[in-house]
């Protein structure tokens, strides 16, 4: 593939991402911060850069409490294709379709709150192995509203699944 069409078609699939991106930045439900769409889906960015001739993107994003996950696209302008995990089955996906490769990053991105659901349900279970009271468990749980890292944070309706999460998976003491 020809320099010139390669870093059009890779300046093609940047401003699509960043157009995808812009949607889950924004808050939909007003000025709340407890229902942030931003933090419900970790803070959700991404960076670029060149490596040896080859460009890689990265789709950041943050789980409760503040841990980074990234997914890694991958373009290498000889062959003129994406590639970047399956979102769906074990493997790669691979594309030279700007289309394909953006449904797929849309893919990925709509499991954030569940990958995040599950950080939280995570926490809970060590909690509940580690012998924390419900009240100190539910304390952990709010100061999670407040985390310094904006993707860290959890929305009220994180905080009440969590919540409920934590009563229903409970142990009664032997």
């Amino acid at each position: 593939m020809k320099l010139h069409v390669c870093k059009r078609h890779i300046n093609e699939f940047l401003q699509a991402l960043q157009h995808l991106m812009m949607r889950y930045q924004q808050d939909e439900r007003g000025t709340d911060p407890g229902r942030d769409r931003c933090v419900a889906f970790g803070n959700v960015r991404y960076q670029s850069w060149e490596d040896g001739g080859q460009v890689n993107i990265g789709i950041i994003y943050e789980t409760p409490g503040g841990s980074t996950n990234q997914i890694n696209i991958e373009f290498v302008p000889e062959l003129g294709r994406f590639s970047l995990p399956h979102a769906h089955e074990p493997g790669d996906f691979s594309s030279a379709d700007v289309q394909e490769v953006l449904a797929m990053v849309h893919a990925h991105i709509d499991q954030i709150p569940e990958k995040r659901m599950e950080r939280l349900k995570e926490y809970i279970n060590s909690w509940h192995t580690e012998a924390v009271s419900r009240p100190d468990i539910f304390e952990r749980l709010n100061q999670l509203m407040f985390a310094d890292l904006r993707g860290g944070r959890i929305t009220h309706d994180e905080l009440y699944e969590a919540c409920r999460y934590a009563v229903a998976s409970e142990k009664e003491p032997a």
